[in-house]
């Protein structure tokens, strides 16, 4: 089988908890399929691209900055998608993807945080797909409103807690499995 496992970074080196969990899962699922890699990289993160290739058929490595920035978070108010969701969103990475899933073969999609579950929306309609989730970010995000002081601050956080709650609800429906 044809994996396409899409991740928010590149998961090497396997030095901290989403990078451990991504790196593990692709060297494990690579023993018996074919994987293709798509991942955001940085100028840091991008000499570790070499240490992955022995798990992978192909890796689709997009430079993308997804810093949190107070322009975006202001920018972000007139929308209605969640800030966190907003920064990893990358033109390049959608036709990536969508090439890699309509011309390599690929039978089944695995997608890596929510952060990166927009782009099942890439996809064609009858490919299977799964979403593995680390955090339920509505809560993390609703917990920091409740213990951040500064009213600007707890309002923006609420805000985003709410449209995080909704999100995950719409975006997970779209796929065949959520874990």
């Amino acid at each position: 089988m044809h994996i396409l496992q899409i991740s928010p970074q590149l998961p090497y080196p396997p030095d901290s908890g989403g990078r451990v969990a991504i790196y593990n899962i692709l060297k494990h699922l690579s023993r018996h399929h074919e994987i293709t890699l798509a991942t955001f990289v940085t100028e840091e993160t991008e000499q570790y691209i070499p240490n992955l290739e022995p798990y992978c058929r192909k890796i689709i490595a997009v430079k993308h900055n997804n810093t949190t920035t107070k322009f975006g978070m202001l920018v972000n108010m007139f929308s209605s998608q969640p800030y966190t969701m907003t920064k990893f969103y990358s033109l390049e990475m959608a036709q990536q993807i969508a090439d890699a899933a309509q011309r390599d073969g690929v039978d089944f999609v695995h997608i890596d945080h929510l952060h990166m579950a927009q782009y099942v929306g890439a996809l064609p309609q009858a490919m299977p797909a799964i979403l593995r989730e680390h955090n339920v970010e509505s809560t993390i995000m609703r917990r920091f409103a409740e213990q951040s002081v500064h009213p600007l601050i707890k309002l923006y956080a609420r805000i985003q807690s709410q449209r995080l709650y909704q999100y995950e609800g719409e975006i997970g429906a779209q796929f065949d499995r959520c874990i």
